[in-house]
């Protein structure tokens, strides 16, 4: 049996968006629990009726919750570094980090899974250091959903971190978020180039865990903006494809996006430009991750 869930992505995967929301303090969904010592039974007494109800309430989604209580694994032992609008450098980056930080605690490489849900390939990021240690306070939150720059090592210091960038935020509606951003797409804005680079980290990821033997599944937020997307389909340049190719696709999950996932699950094409609700994060668990877990590893599940 696992006993550490370590878990990454993008608002598809995050579970601690909800804890920000005005509905904290009367609305309870998996991630309000995170980091809570609650036992199983008590916490899907509460969350029981989600699930019955078949909650379409968007930003409280995340398999990442659903997939530890479905496992018997603590809340407390889920390591969940998702975050909205963050790419796969990032991705690659805390799941590496957080891996060995587990090892450092000397949990056992037997007792970890290891979970991502790959972002869009066209996120970007880039590492700082900050002159003036209070960038963070005034910086952070920006957008009233997230935090940017953003760390994820304990021990950083303050004046360091890493940008994010999303091609959203090229649009004016992003203030101030989308000054950076505009001025990293004016210089990387190649279809190819984006999937040379999520290629080389989901394999770095990849070969990663298979060295230290952890057991682990891919997902991607969507089919259409992953590596496997048509517009990267379309590219016959040696240096795209070989590169893609580096990725086992034995490791994914059936379906290679949650949206498209859930727009045919709901029978329903809005889903496919839609947030995962409550309810339809928690079936994609039951429905795509638990088989594959089954399949590749029996003896834990």
């Amino acid at each position: 049996m696992y006993t550490h869930l370590l878990t990454s992505g993008c608002s598809f995967t995050e579970s601690v968006r909800f804890m920000n929301t005005p509905y904290g303090s009367t609305h309870k969904e998996a991630g309000y629990y995170l980091g809570r010592d609650r036992d199983h039974d008590e916490v899907m007494s509460d969350l029981q009726p989600l699930i019955d109800q078949k909650s379409t309430c968007n930003y409280c989604g995340s398999w990442a919750p659903w997939l530890a209580l479905e496992l018997g694994i603590p809340l407390k032992s889920l390591t969940n570094y998702a975050m909205g609008s963050q790419g796969n450098q990032m991705i690659a980056r805390n799941i590496v980090h957080g891996v060995e930080a587990l090892l450092a605690k000397e949990v056992p490489v037997k007792d970890i899974l290891v979970g991502v849900a790959w972002s869009g390939i066209d996120r970007g990021s880039s590492y700082t250091s900050l002159v003036d240690p209070n960038y963070f306070e005034e910086a952070s939150n920006r957008a009233g959903w997230m935090v940017n720059p953003v760390q994820f090592l304990e021990e950083s210091e303050r004046t360091v971190g890493w940008k994010i960038y999303n091609h959203h935020w090229a649009n004016p509606w992003a203030k101030p978020l989308h000054e950076d951003s505009k001025l990293y797409y004016n210089v990387y804005n190649e279809t190819s180039t984006f999937a040379i680079e999520s290629a080389e980290r989901i394999h770095w990821v990849q070969e990663y865990l298979n060295s230290k033997g952890i057991d682990y599944f891919f997902t991607n937020m969507s089919i259409q903006a992953s590596i496997f997307g048509p517009a990267t389909q379309q590219i016959s340049d040696k240096h795209v494809t070989k590169t893609i190719d580096l990725i086992d696709r034995s490791k994914y999950c059936e379906w290679l996006g949650i949206a498209e996932w859930q727009a045919n699950y709901m029978n329903d094409d809005e889903w496919l430009e839609r947030h995962p609700s409550t309810y339809s994060s928690y079936m994609y668990m039951k429905d795509q991750i638990l088989p594959y877990l089954e399949k590749n590893y029996p003896t834990h599940t």
